[in-house]
């Protein structure tokens, strides 16, 4: 009723909390197709069972049950958290991640390509397009790290496990596996994880023997940030034959090259 009245914001899934014995159980996600659901399922199974996750317990066509997962919302940031945050994306990163030659992964290309789709569709002009490009080469690693990455890491997004006060990732779709490591943290960076609060998970992701994540960040940024503007140029293409708000996504560009 909500999706009819033009009110309800997710378009490719639903969640439904399961009670048992009248306290929440489950949470039942209802992907708009088998395939959605089989990937998000596939890579909690791939990832294994964490107190940063919640449990995957089945998986039947496009449906999901997952744990309700009971704790404090992190609906605000702050600093006292960021020991947990740090360890929890430690864990995201460390796990089975691999680095691999730049060249033989599909990020530089496909980073070019959103550049220049940007610039045919008004998004950027010439100048701007130029100025990312340098910067691009610039930041240009020989070697990236793929692997596991949480990417939309925002504040509702996580969780305070009640006893053991873990951070818990609790929207479970945004976990990717063989994915570029760090995206994940270069949209935190965008929200809440300021430079001081980056250099605290940066000194531990170094503990970790995953130094790497920062010394590539620059380009990881990039990539990230250019990539999330082209998915809402491509949305805006799909639903309105045209993108809107040209304005406000060339700022979220050009905001970025102030912060690098």
């Amino acid at each position: 009723m909500l999706r009819a009245l033009g009110l309800w914001s997710r378009e490719h899934y639903d969640v439904e909390i399961v009670l048992e014995n009248d306290q929440p159980r489950y949470k039942k996600i209802t992907f708009k197709s088998e395939g959605h659901a089989h990937r998000v399922a596939s890579n909690l199974r791939h990832y294994g069972r964490t107190r940063h996750l919640p449990a995957l317990h089945d998986q039947r066509a496009n449906v999901l049950w997952v744990d309700y997962v009971h704790g404090r919302p992190c609906a605000t940031v702050d600093d006292r958290m960021m020991p947990e945050i740090a360890r929890c994306f430690g864990r995201f990163a460390g796990r089975g991640s691999r680095m691999r030659p730049l060249a033989s992964t599909p990020y530089w290309q496909t980073h070019l390509a959103h550049l220049a789709e940007l610039r045919t569709h008004g998004v950027i002009d010439a100048r701007l397009h130029d100025e990312l490009l340098t910067r691009s080469h610039h930041a240009r690693p020989d070697f990236i790290r793929v692997g596991f990455d949480y990417r939309d890491p925002i504040g509702p997004n996580l969780l305070h496990r009640d006893g053991c006060g873990s951070i818990c990732a609790i929207d479970v779709k945004n976990l990717h596996q063989d994915t570029l490591v760090g995206e994940g943290l270069a949209k935190a960076s965008d929200r809440w994880l300021h430079a001081d609060r980056r250099a605290y998970v940066f000194d531990h992701l170094r503990a970790l023997g995953l130094a790497d994540i920062e010394s590539s960040f620059a380009f990881i940024t990039l990539y990230e940030r250019t990539s999330r503007v082209m998915r809402k140029a491509e949305r805006d293409l799909k639903l309105h034959r045209r993108v809107r708000r040209r304005g406000f996504k060339r700022q979220r560009l050009t905001g970025l090259l102030d912060t690098l």
